[in-house]
């Protein structure tokens, strides 16, 4: 390429071009897509690279792994034994009751088929989902979030709060208060918790720091 330049200065452009390419070539190599030349000389220089990891390094899809009921963890992608369990259906409400996402229909990306799903918040959607392969009846306990008069009052989740409130008129005629959160915040609100089996016990600061 010297010799090239030095005997033909019309050469340069040629010369930087063919470089550049073949250092986007070796970057291709290993796995780096260059999509303008010049910018893998810019490249060449960086120290640190800052990127967006949803969507680029993930999925931009939450799975629940696992969740703490009647004083155990249960690990999964599905709980059959959600929708027999008072707990479960506690928890159930206390997701759907407190949250803007809802069930609809979309393509599955794998086999193409249409399915029910969650759309929404993405935190929201990983619950939601859960509670349907559970076998939970999402679809009619969203239907009485959308009732008028159901949510009484609510106070969105906020980084300084760490927690979200909602005040609803259940369908047996109470009123319930619903939170979600940080577990270390919303354990600070509670006094009781259902044990082993669904019994309601005292929760002992030393059972809170347990439970966290």
């Amino acid at each position: 390429m010297t010799v090239i330049v030095v005997a033909v200065p019309e050469g340069l452009p040629l010369a930087v071009t063919i470089s550049l390419a073949f250092s986007v070539s070796e970057m291709a190599d290993l796995g780096n897509l260059v999509r303008r030349l010049h910018a893998s000389e810019t490249m060449g220089g960086a120290g640190e690279i800052c990127t967006d990891k949803t969507g680029t390094l993930t999925q931009n899809r939450m799975t629940v792994q696992a969740f703490y009921l009647n004083d155990a963890i249960v690990s999964g992608a599905m709980y059959s034994g959600l929708n027999a369990n008072q707990s479960g259906l506690l928890v159930a409400e206390s997701v759907l009751y407190n949250a803007s996402a809802y069930v609809g229909e979309k393509q599955d990306p794998l086999t193409r088929q249409m399915k029910k799903t969650a759309i929404g918040n993405v935190t929201e959607v990983g619950l939601i989902n859960y509670l349907l392969e559970s076998g939970v009846d999402c679809e009619e306990l969203i239907s009485h979030r959308k009732n008028l008069g159901f949510l009484i009052f609510e106070i969105p989740f906020n980084s300084s709060r760490k927690r979200a409130t909602s005040v609803i008129q259940h369908p047996n005629g109470k009123i319930r208060i619903f939170c979600k959160g940080a577990p270390e915040v919303v354990l600070e609100f509670c006094d009781r918790f259902h044990s082993e089996g669904g019994a309601v016990k005292s929760l002992s600061e030393s059972k809170k720091k347990e439970i966290v």
